[in-house]
């Protein structure tokens, strides 16, 4: 990856899904099984569902291929547009209607 550190912080929920629900404060609102019965707290979009290395391959030898977690980097732009796109029509009470480089996209 030439001068750059390879990604290790997945996230299984993408942020580009979950910067679409901030609260006020630009957190998102969450909660474990393991916390008590309405102990919600807040957090930021790069905090929540992140694991290390989720996409990350580790072959035999220890190398790490990182090339999933490159791809999905890739797709999140056009993604996160159209993303935005869907909810806005959605939240205003409409219906999508998706053409067809938008059902392309969703396929990859």
């Amino acid at each position: 990856m030439s001068g750059k550190k390879a990604p290790h912080r997945h996230h299984y929920i993408p942020r580009m899904i979950l910067r679409n629900f901030l609260n006020d404060q630009k957190g998102l609102y969450f909660w474990r099984r393991d916390f008590p019965v309405r102990d919600v707290k807040s957090t930021t979009p790069e905090n929540l569902f992140v694991e290390e290395n989720l996409y990350t391959v580790i072959g035999e030898e220890g190398e790490r291929d990182v090339s999933a977690e490159l791809g999905f980097a890739r797709m999140e732009r056009p993604a996160a547009h159209m993303i935005r796109q869907l909810l806005d029509i959605v939240r205003a009470g409409k219906t999508p209607r998706l053409d067809e480089t938008t059902w392309e996209f969703l396929q990859r």
